[in-house]
């Protein structure tokens, strides 16, 4: 299958990385864990786009090729590969809007890496949208409204890649079993045409590349309208350093430094 590049939209998320200075200035914490996450996305995304764009029939595999795979093998890894990767992404925008509604403990100028583990380790579909359910009930003004909209954004796309099975091929892929792409289904002998048995021939489900890859395209376009939606919520454009303090950077150090409690 021919891809055209122009129709599979990159964006620019890049922008919003942050420093090891913005760490220690006054940055908002909730907003420098979004930002965070939104680059561990940004980097899978990458990865899932240009395997779409390797799997172009156009590609010269030579080198690839000599481990013994033909070219429509080597299609379909690139493919599932996408598939898979675009999918990562879905999962780690649950953790972002996780990480922005995480609590803070009113004096810590930090978030300890210990809770955002915990928040990585933990987080689906459902723990999400509990949460935030959980979140609305207790808040109001401004911030409920936010996660109402949250929580729209999370249920509509969740359910379009549902739907259009986009989710349930990475699960069955994840947690069942594997589509045949290095030709691993039973060789034929012969077809039973005339007559019915109740013999099962065991076979893994074959892999549509061209259904596959159309699928990716229209998931890439789509989880960038998704993810911007979110971004517009949880990260603060204005919270973007382009000089320091570096009075408010030093005292920051200084207030926390871990005291040695053995002396």
């Amino acid at each position: 299958m021919i891809i055209d590049k122009e129709n599979l939209k990159l964006p620019d998320w890049n922008k919003y990385a942050v420093s090891q200075l913005d760490y220690t200035s006054n940055a908002e914490r909730h907003d420098l864990a979004c930002r965070y996450k939104l680059m561990q996305i940004s980097q899978d995304f990458f990865i899932a786009r240009m395997n779409i764009i390797f799997s172009d029939e156009r590609t010269d595999y030579v080198d690839l090729l000599k481990c013994g795979l033909d070219k429509e093998c080597m299609q379909k890894i690139f493919v599932q590969n996408a598939l898979l990767y675009y999918n990562f992404c879905i999962d780690l925008s649950w953790i972002m809007i996780y990480l922005y509604c995480l609590p803070q403990k009113e004096l810590d100028f930090n978030i300890p890496n210990e809770e955002i583990e915990k928040a990585e380790k933990q987080v689906n579909y459902d723990v999400i949208t509990e949460y935030l359910k959980f979140q609305i009930s207790i808040t109001d003004g401004e911030i409920k409204c936010k996660l109402e909209r949250l929580l729209h954004i999370i249920d509509d796309f969740w359910n379009k890649v549902i739907k259009n099975n986009f989710r349930p091929i990475y699960n069955y892929t994840k947690h069942q079993g594997a589509y045949d792409i290095l030709y691993i289904n039973p060789k034929k002998f012969f077809k039973f045409e005339n007559f019915k048995t109740n013999i099962d021939i065991m076979e893994s489900k074959k892999f549509d590349i061209n259904k596959m890859t159309n699928m990716c395209i229209e998931f890439n376009n789509n989880f960038i309208e998704y993810m911007e939606k979110i971004i517009r919520i949880v990260i603060d454009p204005s919270n973007t350093k382009d000089f320091y303090n570096f009075n408010e950077i030093g005292c920051n150090i200084i207030k926390n430094i871990i005291k040695d409690t053995k002396k």
